[in-house]
């Protein structure tokens, strides 16, 4: 009984972080060919109060649920190809941002080494999108596209932001597990 109830728990869980990776989703700032938004913020949030188990689920639900046509993307975008478009990889590496977040990310390690996990989830993310957007318009679009136009374009116009909300997830991030944690509704382990 007690751990259906648990199953149940985290099922909302996720469903209210996939709910609100879609609705700050459409907060963004168009900057150049990726809009700044919440989405790394959410994602990592999603992997520490959740875990890398739940938290994954809840970002492959937000993914799930843009693919079969809600706007749930950035700028109000949905379908199939969005993840097939230039930034689709940054999407995609949402779930490295989750996973990783849910799996190192603990409230006995030091805040730094906790910061740097949540910068090298990031650093992950951008790597993934990285790679597909250079694939994307090399054979996609036969138009050249070197490392450094697609770095210029897509990562260190965001850098800054991504630093910045990377410290609001791991602090807020870690209080909120803590408070559920001492509520009953997450369990202490990952």
């Amino acid at each position: 009984m007690m751990e259906r109830r648990q199953q149940l728990v985290n099922s909302i869980m996720a469903a209210i972080f996939a709910a609100l990776m879609g609705i700050l989703s459409q907060f963004s700032v168009p900057i150049g060919a990726v809009p700044v938004t919440l989405q790394t913020l959410i994602a990592s949030l999603a992997g520490i109060v959740l875990g890398r188990k739940w938290g994954t689920v809840s970002v492959a639900v937000w993914i799930l649920v843009g693919v079969f046509g809600v706007p749930v993307f950035a700028n109000a975008r949905s379908g199939p190809a969005v993840l097939f478009s230039p930034t689709g990889g940054y999407i995609i590496g949402f779930l490295l941002i989750s996973w990783i977040s849910g799996t190192w990310i603990r409230r006995n390690r030091p805040f730094w080494m906790n910061y740097l996990t949540s910068v090298l989830s990031v650093a992950l993310c951008y790597a993934f999108g990285l790679a597909v957007f250079v694939l994307y318009f090399r054979y996609g679009l036969h138009k050249d596209m070197t490392l450094v136009q697609a770095l210029v374009l897509t990562v260190l116009p965001f850098f800054p932001f991504d630093l910045i909300k990377m410290v609001i997830s791991v602090t807020l991030g870690l209080k909120v597990r803590q408070a559920l944690i001492m509520a009953g509704f997450v369990r202490e382990e990952r």
